[in-house]
């Protein structure tokens, strides 16, 4: 599958953009290697800054899964660079 932005919600609605990190939940039924795949979230990169963390709350297969991503690199605008995140599989812990 692939990002859906109905499934986007930013927590805590009076972050401003730039002045720290911003967080936001998102709920997908994605595989956590496709939600941590470079380039999952290109449509929210107007959106998106580095160090901006996003909980993503999953089902894939039935199993609820969680999974932290924070973004490392935003490219300003689309061209091949992708956006890049790594991200924490709490489900492993």
């Amino acid at each position: 599958m692939a990002y859906a932005q109905s499934g986007l919600n930013l927590i805590g609605g009076n972050s401003i953009p730039g002045s720290g990190p911003q967080v936001w939940s998102y709920s997908s039924a994605d595989a956590f290697a496709t939600v941590k795949g470079a380039g999952y979230f290109n449509d929210l990169r107007d959106q998106l800054q580095v160090h901006d963390m996003i909980i993503v709350a999953g089902s894939t297969g039935g199993t609820v899964t969680y999974t932290i991503v924070f973004v490392a690199t935003c490219p300003a605008s689309p061209s091949t660079t992708n956006v890049t995140t790594s991200a924490l599989d709490v489900n492993a812990a």
